[in-house]
């Protein structure tokens, strides 16, 4: 029986998981009828991470920032 890989729903290409204090990016692929996920890079603060990702994403990259209420804005 032969199995037809269909589209599974939109997945970004890389995500950020956090292991213990600090930040991995996980590459996924679509496998037959799921997604599998493997470790590209580990970082020390969210930040770096997250400049990686919207990068490895093609993403455009915006610095947080802090409103006066110390609020963080994405």
């Amino acid at each position: 029986k032969r199995m037809n890989s269909r589209p599974l729903p939109p997945h970004p290409k890389y995500t950020i998981s956090r292991h213990y204090s600090r930040f991995r990016i996980i590459r996924w692929r679509q496998v037959a009828e799921h997604w599998e996920g493997n470790e590209v890079g580990e970082f020390a603060d969210f930040e770096t991470a997250r400049r990686a990702l919207y990068d490895l994403n093609g993403w455009k990259y915006k610095p947080k920032t802090t409103d006066n209420n110390g609020h963080t804005h994405l």
